[in-house]
């Protein structure tokens, strides 16, 4: 399983916000930064159907299909619960 974190903030947020963030949660994995010139940018980007509401979550399997699709926090301790699982 890899991890991605793709931030949805606008590219003015990334100096003040995002990267503060990642420091003090000390992550480790790889970052993208959302360089969309328009919201629905992104949003249509990952599914059109989605609505923007964040946070939002995706897990993709190997094809690549969204196997989960969550607006809600997840911890990393349920994604692993959920890949031992075999669910994704």
């Amino acid at each position: 399983m890899k991890l991605v974190f793709i931030s949805a903030d606008v590219p003015d947020e990334i100096s003040s916000k995002v990267i503060p963030f990642l420091k003090k949660n000390d992550v480790s994995f790889t970052v993208y930064y959302n360089n969309f010139d328009k919201p629905e940018e992104i949003i249509d980007y990952f599914n059109k159907n989605w609505g923007g509401a964040l946070p939002a979550t995706y897990i993709y399997n190997k094809i690549p299909v969204s196997s989960l699709k969550a607006s809600t926090e997840i911890r990393a301790y349920e994604i692993s619960k959920m890949q031992s699982k075999k669910i994704f």
